[in-house]
């Protein structure tokens, strides 16, 4: 595991006050989740919104965590074990494309990933990916730092929003997830 993975790192990851004290169910409940639904968690990292998600979709929905990191795959399985939820599988990503079928999803949660794909390709490469686990009228979410929170490689909203139309999906927002980050929707026709 390298130093920025390290339990004490993840678990900062965890805090609830990551989204400046903001309850991921609260943020998932803007997208309409209800119970029986499928969700991925796309970058689930930890497991912050894969969690809270399970508990939405209840026993009859499902939930898929993905991320390209395998400690963090371990340590958000880890997580899903202990708290008992069987609707959840977690697994890890080629960073291309999502382990996850086609047409799968309800809703996808991208949260603060994009702004670690620097180039421009590699970000199409991902909204392309999530529009293809998406089924007809779903919907991601996006959550990234807000301009004056990003590092260099951060991505605007109207950058995220040029490259989902790309690959035609239709953004609504921005809004405002915390002080520091905005989300923005885009639904799958």
């Amino acid at each position: 595991m390298s130093a920025r993975y390290d339990a004490d790192w993840i678990n900062t990851l965890l805090d609830e006050n990551r989204l400046d004290g903001v309850d991921p169910k609260e943020i998932l409940a803007d997208l309409g989740i209800r119970s029986g639904q499928t969700v991925v968690d796309y970058g689930c990292g930890p497991g912050y919104f894969t969690l809270a998600a399970a508990q939405m979709v209840g026993p009859t929905g499902r939930v898929f965590g993905i991320d390209i990191e395998s400690s963090m795959v371990s340590f958000a399985a880890k997580k899903v074990s202990d708290a008992g939820f069987t609707n959840v599988e977690v697994g890890l990503s080629d960073g291309i494309s999502a382990p996850v079928p086609d047409s799968t999803a309800h809703y996808v949660v991208c949260a603060l990933v994009m702004h670690y794909r620097e180039t421009q390709e590699d970000r199409i490469s991902i909204i392309r990916d999530v529009a293809r686990i998406l089924r007809p009228n779903g919907a991601v979410m996006f959550i990234q730092w807000k301009a004056e929170h990003q590092s260099t490689t951060g991505i605007s909203y109207n950058s995220l929003f040029d490259i989902a139309s790309q690959v035609g999906l239709v953004c609504d927002g921005p809004y405002y997830a915390s002080d520091r980050q905005y989300k923005a929707i885009a639904k799958k026709q």
